[in-house]
């Protein structure tokens, strides 16, 4: 379904899926990258033609029933990010922000960051 490079990117995400869920995963991302408009399963399945079909519900359910490892797609996608931006040059620049509550005032340094 997706170009070579594409899957190549996507399949680092596969480990978190199992097999059955995986296919569903790919084909949402294709229809969502066709898609035009609001990017809704419903949307996305209509371009791809599934929308008649007997898996509707199903790919349904990647989103709203599927248990997906945040933290272990975290870890992919940075690692991703920083070869690709080590690859091409570019600065790597990590920004913490430890707070966990919204403050206002004059006195807060580095509010915009």
């Amino acid at each position: 379904m997706l170009p070579e490079g594409a899957l190549m990117v996507l399949g680092a995400f596969a480990a978190m899926f199992t097999q059955p869920v995986w296919a569903h995963v790919q084909a949402l991302v294709t229809g969502a990258i066709l898609c035009q408009g609001p990017r809704t399963v419903a949307g996305v399945l209509r371009v791809l033609g599934f929308s008649d079909g007997k898996g509707f519900c199903k790919h349904h359910r990647v989103l709203s029933r599927a248990g997906w490892p945040g933290l272990q797609g975290s870890r992919i996608l940075l690692g991703l990010l920083v070869v690709v931006a080590a690859g091409a040059g570019f600065p790597l620049v990590v920004l913490v922000d430890e707070t966990l509550e919204r403050r206002k005032g004059r006195k807060i340094k580095a509010k915009g960051c």
